[in-house]
């Protein structure tokens, strides 16, 4: 099961990262997907234990979150 939330995390950031440039937002995304896609897939306590790594990731990108909402975080192949 854990391979299958990893394969569901890198689809979903690269469709985010594609979509939207980000790579922080992508992973955000992704991090909040993959716990609720093992929910339905895979047994709850797989989808708990994703819950929680989910966590540690929106916690080590607070600073990303405040750069988004501010509109300075830098894009994807952005020059600067």
């Amino acid at each position: 099961m854990p391979a299958q939330g990893a394969l569901i995390f890198a689809v979903v950031w690269l469709v985010m990262a594609f979509l939207f440039r980000y790579s922080s937002l992508a992973a955000l995304i992704a991090a909040v997907v993959v716990p609720i896609a093992l929910y339905f897939i895979a047994a709850p306590q797989i989808a708990g234990l994703f819950a929680v790594m989910s966590l540690i990731v929106i916690a080590k990108h607070r600073a990303n979150i405040s750069r988004l909402l501010a509109g300075t975080e830098g894009k994807i192949g952005a020059k600067g």
